[in-house]
């Protein structure tokens, strides 16, 4: 199987705590590089995953030749603008949800994709964490019977949400992220 490079864009949160660790362990994926603004955080991720180059900007890692794939684990109000710049690079791109601050954002990243013949694809990594996978297990097993629906609640700790989202931040901006409850009403619009 041939490798692809990937790059990822965010080492905080989820960048660090999901996507980083993901690819590292990936066969076939080859994590290249990190971007992230803050000096502390990126260098927190290269060290402990020896990642082979790492940019203050994100525009840097984008352009890098070596990288096939970029993971964009940024702040919402980043995400079109990253995958936009990408996407133009003729890069594929891996964006974590929600893909944009809202739909026409989205819309410019979809006609883009289709434009430059590259994947965009939302992420949604928690399908392959422990108690996703033993859910399914459990499932697939039979040992919950025949069920004929479910529903998961995850709770984090506050503290680490308002370590995440402190007051302020641009999660609790409609302008800026959609802010929690639209995307919370949307997604359940659609369904």
């Amino acid at each position: 199987m041939d490798s692809i490079n990937v790059g990822i864009v965010g080492c905080g949160f989820v960048g660090l705590g999901a996507h980083v660790p993901a690819f590292k362990a990936i066969e076939g994926a080859r994590l290249v590089a990190v971007a992230d603004a803050d000096s502390d955080r990126r260098d927190k991720v290269v060290k402990k995953y020896q990642v082979p180059s790492a940019y203050n900007d994100y525009s840097e890692l984008v352009r890098d030749p070596k990288i096939q794939v970029v993971v964009i684990a940024a702040p919402t109000p980043l995400h079109a603008q990253v995958a936009m710049a990408t996407i133009e690079a003729g890069k594929h791109v891996l964006c974590e949800m929600p893909l944009a601050a809202n739909l026409d954002q989205v819309d410019q990243m979809i006609e883009a994709a289709r434009r430059q013949g590259v994947c965009l694809m939302p992420g949604l990594n928690f399908r392959f964490t422990p108690n996703y996978v033993k859910a399914k297990d459990l499932i697939d097993s039979g040992a919950l019977g025949r069920l004929s629906a479910l529903m998961y609640r995850e709770w984090i700790p506050a503290k680490d949400l308002a370590k995440q989202w402190p007051p302020g931040a641009w999660m609790w901006s409609v302008e800026e992220s959609g802010g929690p409850l639209v995307w919370t009403a949307r997604c359940n619009r659609e369904l």
